[in-house]
């Protein structure tokens, strides 16, 4: 059976309305855009999930990125859209919306078809930045919220072809005696990079996904990730740092690195959606 295959980032970017940043010139947004722009480039995806990325920086990056870079969803605040390459993918389906649930969040997914010369295929892109905290309630919020939120997707009946982008704000499946973000994923069939592939086969396995403004730790934390429903399957995946040393200096593109998915699935034999951007 012929396959459909994307690589794709999640990238929590540090959102640009976040006042106090403003105050320390290398987290400012446009001193730091040309870092965090470099970090995607070499990765080199054709479909970004973002969190905490407003709209100017959403097209602040596409502007950079080329011409054929677009994005949907998000706001003026920091809800994350989701961009693509237009020359790969052409967007036939879209929601955005707050979860059900405490902690106004909200999930914003985009259906994409791939183009020629790809196989036919088409894969919906959700991406979640989920409450954070360590309390007992913001822990009872985040698994509310991805409980939710992936009810929301799979009433949508080609739900079985999706990845998650988020900030989960947990870092494994054992957080707590309920179990991590991850658990509650998995039990709804969805699984995290770390799980489906080996050691070998993501690259800085063992780094934080968070850097804090400083070098990355090798605590192996990813409080980020990419999630997906057994028919879409990881073949290779990886974290990348978000900064770089210039003349000795660390310069960071956001507090965040970015996770990177290659993930292949089914093909379709014929096109039913009309796109719709």
């Amino acid at each position: 059976m012929a396959s459909v295959r994307a690589r794709v980032v999640s990238i929590n970017g540090r959102r640009s309305s976040n006042a106090p940043d403003w105050l320390i010139p290398s987290r400012y947004w446009p001193n730091r855009r040309k870092y965090l722009v470099a970090a995607l480039k070499a990765a080199d995806p054709s479909i970004i999930g973002t969190q905490e990325f407003t709209r100017t920086q959403a097209v602040d990056v596409e502007t950079d990125l080329g011409i054929n870079w677009t994005h949907w969803g998000g706001d003026g605040v920091g809800n994350g859209p989701v961009l693509w390459n237009t020359e790969k993918w052409i967007a036939v389906n879209h929601f955005e919306q707050m979860i059900p649930v405490d902690g106004e969040r909200y999930m914003v997914a985009v259906q994409l078809e791939s183009r020629p010369p790809k196989e036919l295929g088409r894969i919906w892109i959700i991406t979640l930045h989920l409450t954070v905290g360590s309390s007992a309630t913001a822990i009872k919020q985040r698994h509310a919220q991805i409980r939710a939120a992936i009810r929301v997707l799979q009433t949508r009946p080609d739900w079985g072809h999706s990845l998650i982008c988020g900030d989960f704000n947990s870092d494994g499946y054992n957080n707590g005696p309920l179990g991590g973000v991850r658990t509650i994923a998995a039990e709804l069939g969805f699984q995290d990079l770390r799980t489906r592939l080996r050691n070998d086969q993501v690259q800085n396995y063992g780094y934080s996904s968070v850097n804090g403004w400083q070098a990355t730790p090798k605590t192996g934390r990813w409080v980020d990730d990419v999630i997906s429903p057994p028919a879409v399957v990881p073949y290779d995946a990886a974290l990348s740092f978000t900064h770089f040393s210039v003349n000795g200096r660390l310069h960071w593109g956001s507090d965040h690195n970015l996770i990177r998915a290659s993930v292949e699935w089914p093909a379709l034999e014929t096109s039913a959606t009309e796109p719709i951007a």
